[in-house]
């Protein structure tokens, strides 16, 4: 796929996992989306090539199960790292 003069250019995959991203991080009530939200968000996209290689080595609805956790515990929710600046 060539790039635009912009950069390159975004692939509907693309565009859908950045969506579910921060659809998943609005569901969960946070105020910002970061990479574990699109970790999350690529990993369940099944006919992805990074869920297809993990799903050779790990259970991916265990994992999914453990970032969520993490996720949703009160010591991620009260941290306060660089996440939240642009």
């Amino acid at each position: 796929m060539e790039n635009s003069e912009s950069g390159p250019i975004h692939t509907p995959r693309y565009l859908r996992t950045i969506t579910a991203a921060d659809d998943l991080a609005r569901r969960m009530g946070h105020s910002h989306a970061g990479v574990e939200h699109l970790f999350l968000a690529l990993l369940r996209d099944k006919d992805g090539l990074p869920t297809q290689v993990l799903s050779t080595k790990i259970d991916l609805d265990d994992l999914d199960a453990e970032i969520v956790a993490l996720m949703t515990s009160a010591e991620y929710l009260g941290s306060s790292d660089d996440e939240t600046e642009p």
